[in-house]
């Protein structure tokens, strides 16, 4: 079915589970809401509208009102835990949280109940963060849709026969659809920046491991990070500041300054983006690329440089695909074999060609990533920010198997072994409804530079999209 005005799995605005955590933090401080009036609310939309688009996997509903009214407590008492106090989190079910099921949507875990949290969710916590449960994923986040053989498909709450992409598509759809206000996603090949292109929110992969990750099966490489997920560009800028930093128990981990710089830039006098709608020769869909045009002017009219550019680093979509299987093989190879059987699909797509994988073809990667490594580095001498669609192609079947559609997701899958931040933010909509989104790439540390540059463009995008200001996205 496809969404209109009347049906309820998108909130409207005015809707407590349609305002943004900033807003949600200032009303609960002013005394306006409470913590428990917040989870509240959430746990109701959960109850009437998760079953139809599946985002949710594992409902902490006694632990949320719990937490939320010790949290509730403190505020009476004029104490706050900290900046995302009281504000319900959804994590993703790839990432433990201590006595709370974690199954990485995979029937070997299908019990699975972690002792200790992910280092980020530890921190969202002590920030005050509620988690209230656990999103729907690809089966151990490796996948292009959000299913799994455990929990079946995520759908698209703008439209439940599309999809939300994956592999972090819970996340996406359980925020648009008014779930949560605070998302955790992972990003190994696009796995945050799909999902948010396709359900009109707020997704970044940082600078690789600005953001702990423990227990990957490449420690070493940086291929996969941890990332918001939000409504806004500001919440997304303060749940990052939460989330990074360096830890023990991740070699590639450090300590990086994020704080600070919540106003939105007076312009942006002296930034030079390059404007690449095809990377390298990526076909886009017309009614991508008519929704998106507007982005353009309006970095012009506001002092950006803006140049047709592209870096040419199309060929890391090859080095990608064997570093994920590469990946695949590290993590889940102790399983052996024999529990193939027990993986879907795609899982074990992945594997099949990871079997076969030699040292050349992992050398042929890593020269091609030097390549491309070499190339960005000297791209951004010549500008600073990178600006191209999240999703070349319209939201696909959610029931659809991706061996059969031929996508083309190099806008997401060229720079994560390279290590960019990259962010998408919703930025006009299909025909269809379904929105579009709007991805901006810069160099390895220039995270706050993209933010502040993501958070201009959604501040000032309803005045360019006038012709439907309901298309605009939520600064």
């Amino acid at each position: 079915m496809n969404v209109n005005d009347e049906d309820p799995l998108v909130p409207r605005d005015g809707d407590i589970c349609a305002t943004s955590a900033s807003e949600l933090s200032a009303l609960l401080r002013a005394g306006a809401l409470s913590s428990v009036q917040i989870v509240t609310a959430h746990l109701d939309r959960i109850q009437a509208v998760n079953s139809r688009v599946n985002a949710l996997v594992t409902i902490d509903e006694g632990g949320g009102l719990g937490r939320a009214e010790e949290l509730g407590g403190m505020a009476r008492a004029g104490r706050f835990a900290g900046p995302r106090h009281g504000l319900p989190l959804a994590v993703k079910d790839t990432c433990p949280t201590v006595g709370l099921r974690t199954t990485y949507c995979a029937r070997l875990f299908a019990d699975h109940v972690p002792r200790n949290d992910a280092v980020h969710v530890s921190r969202l916590r002590s920030a005050g963060a509620i988690v209230i449960g656990k999103t729907n994923a690809a089966e151990f986040a490796y996948g292009a849709q959000t299913t799994n053989p455990v929990f079946g498909t995520c759908r698209n709450p703008y439209d439940l026969r599309k999809t939300v992409s994956g592999s972090s598509g819970g996340a996406a759809a359980a925020l648009a659809a008014g779930l949560a206000v605070l998302a955790d996603g992972s990003d190994l090949g696009g796995s945050i920046r799909a999902p948010a292109g396709f359900t009109g929110v707020v997704g970044m992969r940082p600078t690789s491991r600005i953001v702990p990750l423990e227990g990957s099966g490449m420690p070493f490489d940086g291929l996969n990070v941890p990332g918001p997920m939000t409504r806004t560009v500001k919440d997304a800028r303060l749940m990052l500041q939460i989330m990074a930093g360096a830890s023990p128990g991740d070699p590639l981990s450090q300590g990086v300054s994020l704080g600070g710089g919540d106003a939105v830039p007076e312009d942006l006098a002296g930034l030079r983006f390059a404007w690449c709608m095809t990377p390298s020769g990526t076909p886009i869909h017309p009614d991508v690329a008519t929704a998106l045009v507007p982005a353009r002017g309006l970095l012009e009219t506001c002092g950006g440089r803006v140049e047709e550019a592209d870096p040419n680093i199309g060929e890391m979509t090859v080095a990608q695909q064997i570093f994920r299987d590469w990946s695949a093989r590290l993590e889940l190879g102790p399983f052996g074999t024999e529990r193939r059987a027990e993986f879907g699909p795609e899982l074990q797509r992945t594997l099949a060609r990871a079997d076969v994988l030699t040292l050349d073809k992992l050398a042929a990667a890593e020269q091609i990533r030097k390549g491309a490594w070499e190339r960005i580095r000297d791209f951004f001498e010549r500008y600073d920010v990178i600006v191209w669609p999240t999703n070349c192609q319209p939201a696909y079947e959610a029931d659809a198997d991706v061996a059969e559609l031929g996508l083309d997701e190099t806008p997401v899958l060229a720079t994560p072994a390279l290590g960019l931040p990259a962010v998408s933010i919703p930025f006009g909509t299909m025909p269809d409804g379904i929105p579009v989104g709007l991805q901006l790439i810069g160099r390895r540390y220039s995270d706050n530079r993209l933010l502040a540059v993501a958070q201009f463009l959604t501040h000032h995008a309803e005045k360019v999209l006038r012709r439907n200001p309901a298309d605009g996205p939520r600064s």
